[in-house]
């Protein structure tokens, strides 16, 4: 069933509604960094089929967040409130990117959007 969901999601994301973003302008996000285990939905896959970490900010928004370096940073901060220096971008994931030479076993048919919270600095 929820590879049937998965393959859903996946086949009705519109190739129009696709595009690489280049990186927006710095910005600060303020919430409680959360970690999610790796599950079979769309984040999860979009930050390579692991367990991954997002904020929670404003009124019940969340964003996955990524880090240049390592996304283990994150760790220290679990479940307390921080102040997070960075720029939203958005990538393409294609067929190609999560075959299962790379670890990842779901099934991708089309290209997926994935935005995220690129961190610079954790305040």
């Amino acid at each position: 069933m929820l590879n049937t969901l998965l393959t859903l999601l996946l086949i009705s994301t519109p190739q129009s509604a696709i595009e690489q973003s280049q990186p927006a302008e710095q910005e600060e996000l303020t919430g409680t960094i959360i970690q999610k285990p790796w599950s079979k939905s769309q984040e999860s896959y979009c930050i390579g089929g692991s367990e991954y970490f997002v904020l929670q900010y404003g009124e019940d928004l969340t964003i996955v967040l990524k880090h240049a370096e390592d996304n283990k940073i994150f760790s220290d901060f679990i479940d307390k409130q921080v102040v997070l220096e960075g720029y939203k971008q958005t990538n393409i994931v294609t067929p190609s990117d999560r075959s299962s030479k790379n670890g990842i076993s779901q099934t991708l048919v089309n290209p997926v959007s994935c935005t995220f919270f690129m961190v610079q600095n954790i305040k």
